[in-house]
């Protein structure tokens, strides 16, 4: 019923949030993981359309992941309910592994819905985490492999502050520094899927240089 094509809309069972699916093209075979991403703060623009979360879904589609992203509410509010409703849904009619990752604010309710209990979790991917905006510090440290990117010219979350925020979680993280980059990857969208595909290919078994 779900997860066998590209879908984009509201369903039955989570009537508020909508929510699209992209999967991988036909020459790629599913993998049987899920990759859930969140998006940027809703009260400053961010949609599941925001380009940084695009290309990081293409990026996993290239991998053989199909990926799941969605819109908060406007205000921002409930976003981590929406996630794990999302969580939740996914894990009904997809057995596999669940990767999570986020984008800004994003990253923020990925990181806070990661350590759950419940999902088990495979992966965590944070990318430009707002840790300047959001208390990351009173949440537990992910139990999960977790890989934050950052740009070194980030003008919304500054690299020193997400220096320090790494150095003091007591657990090891993996960081992907893009150079003369700032927070919303203008131009880097590229090199970010290149990024991505390079690191995770090993991890799912696949060859980087034959990702499309």
């Amino acid at each position: 019923m779900f997860f066998d094509k590209n879908f984009r809309g509201f369903i039955p069972e989570l009537p508020s949030i909508e929510i699209a699916i992209d999967i991988p093209r036909e020459s790629i075979p599913d993998n049987g993981i899920t990759f859930i991403m969140c998006h940027p703060n809703p009260m400053e623009g961010g949609t599941m359309d925001n380009k940084v979360v695009t290309t990081v879904i293409k990026s996993m589609n290239k991998l053989g992941l199909v990926s799941v992203r969605f819109n908060f509410r406007p205000d921002g509010q409930e976003a981590l309910d929406y996630l794990k409703a999302v969580i939740h849904w996914v894990k009904k009619y997809r057995p596999g592994p669940i990767w999570l990752g986020g984008f800004s604010f994003g990253s923020y309710v990925a990181y806070a819905c990661a350590n759950d209990s419940g999902f088990n979790i495979a992966q965590l991917l944070t990318i430009a985490p707002a840790v300047n905006r959001w208390d990351y510090m009173a949440l537990p440290a992910p139990k999960m492999p977790w890989v934050c990117v950052i740009g070194d010219q980030d003008e919304v979350v500054p690299c020193a502050d997400v220096f320090n925020f790494i150095q003091q979680v007591p657990c090891s993280v993996n960081l992907i520094k893009f150079y003369q980059t700032g927070h919303f990857f203008h131009q880097k969208l590229v090199l970010l899927d290149n990024a991505l595909k390079n690191y995770y290919a090993p991890i799912v078994g696949a060859d980087p240089c034959v990702c499309p």
